[in-house]
């Protein structure tokens, strides 16, 4: 798979990344936060990550040690270590981040990086 070049992408500041989602002023430094853990798990700026990207590209972009996809527990323990603080919830209540197959199994993910941010950010900032 030939991996994005995020590196080609005109950069966004955060408070228009923030702005774009349309979110409660509380949940800026969270959207904040989910975009930098994202950004570092796809070895980009986090400022080259955008509210309307795929979360199956972004997803398809991330480096692990084991595998590469969305680890939803590794995103959860690197958001705890961004944000400085324990969360009172587990990383399997997260909504699905991207969509998967297994065999005739088939399970949809978030559209977008912003849709998703919108259903998480609120739930992190309750769980804080």
């Amino acid at each position: 798979m030939v991996k994005f070049r995020f590196e080609d992408r005109d950069r966004v500041p955060h408070d228009e990344f923030v702005g774009a989602l349309g979110l409660d002023v509380a949940d800026g430094p969270i959207a904040i936060a989910i975009r930098e853990v994202i950004a570092a798990r796809c070895g980009a700026a986090a400022e080259t990550i955008y509210v309307s990207d795929a979360t199956d590209m972004l997803a398809g972009n991330m480096l692990h040690w084991f595998d590469d996809g969305f680890d939803p527990c590794e995103f959860f323990i690197s958001l705890e270590k961004r944000l400085g603080t324990k969360l009172d919830m587990d990383w399997g209540d997260l909504p699905r981040f991207d969509s998967g197959r297994f065999f005739w199994k088939v399970w949809p993910g978030a559209a977008s990086l912003g849709d998703w941010v919108k259903q998480v950010a609120p739930m992190i900032r309750a769980a804080m």
